[in-house]
């Protein structure tokens, strides 16, 4: 940020380091305080492949806001002059983003800037598969507008060895980019659930690659029950339900050998007092969507 010795004429940056998911909007904000007459706000532009500033966008008093070189409705101006703000709205975000710098252009005492690093992630989409389920689409990997596109899956990362296979798919763009999307496939089981995968990404603009890690869902019903004594006080005995499911049980049934169901909340069994007519064998079903299993106390 630049300071004037003319007056104390300030350019503040609200989102100075922004980060976003490519393919979303990206709301770059600037504000002028303390200032003469506003003739222009501009906004210039750099990237990693493209270092010199330029200008893509114009604001002024007596036209509004303009387009230069090309980027058309990706822009638009939702600052306000009267007020002194500056800010424009990125539209469909890509990897080749870099530093923004806001300059604002006052008479006399000449021009006034603040820069903005914009920072885009990789997007990453997921869908919950069923562990019984056939070969499926785990995991997919998008890097839109990119020249040249390079986007693989590693499971380089994973706890144990997974057998997994990827593929691909290009969609060319009209301004000479590609959309693509890198596919991670496989047949689900329970051992996979919340193992780690990484996208990985080469790009011209990226400084070295980029590893998105992700951690893989799948789903499945209820298994290996437990029940275990939980901590309380010594004249309320309480047992806990545990067990292995996703998602998370949504029902607990207690239940006590020849007798009705038995109150309880969230798993936990509190008994309000101990003697012998308490003896017993007591279960404890659980169930999610996908089904249930039960475990014995």
């Amino acid at each position: 940020m630049e300071k004037s010795t003319y007056k104390c004429i300030r350019v503040i940056s609200y989102n100075g380091c922004p980060t976003v998911t490519q393919g979303q909007h990206a709301d770059l904000t600037c504000e002028l305080i303390e200032t003469d007459e506003l003739i222009q706000i501009s906004w210039q532009k750099s990237t990693r492949g493209y270092r010199a500033n330029h200008n893509f966008f114009l604001i002024t008093l007596t036209y509004g806001p303009s387009h230069v070189k090309g980027r058309g409705d990706r822009v638009d101006f939702i600052g306000n002059t009267t007020a002194l703000v500056g800010s424009v709205r990125l539209g469909d975000v890509s990897l080749t983003e870099g530093v923004y710098t806001c300059i604002f252009t006052v008479f006399p005492s000449g021009p006034y800037k603040t820069k903005i690093h914009l920072t885009v992630q990789i997007a990453v989409e997921t869908l919950p598969v069923d562990a019984e389920g056939q070969e499926s689409i785990l995991a997919t990997c998008t890097a839109a507008t990119a020249k040249p596109p390079a986007v693989q899956w590693s499971t380089a990362s994973a706890r144990q060895p997974l057998s997994l296979i990827t593929s691909t798919n290009t969609t060319l763009n009209p301004d000479d980019t590609a959309t693509v999307r890198g596919h991670l496939k496989g047949e689900p089981s329970r051992v996979m659930h919340q193992q780690e995968v990484q996208c990985l990404v080469n790009h011209t603009t990226l400084s070295q690659q980029k590893a998105v890690p992700y951690e893989l869902d799948v789903h499945y019903l209820p298994n290996s029950v437990k029940i275990i004594i939980h901590e309380s006080a010594p004249q309320a005995p309480a047992f806990q339900c545990l067990v292995d499911a996703n998602p998370p049980p949504t029902e607990f049934t207690w239940k006590r050998l020849n007798r009705s169901n038995l109150s309880e909340t969230g798993g936990l069994l509190e008994l309000v007092k101990v003697g012998p007519d308490f003896s017993g064998l007591y279960s404890c079903e659980v169930s999610n969507p996908y089904g249930a299993a039960s475990g014995f106390l």
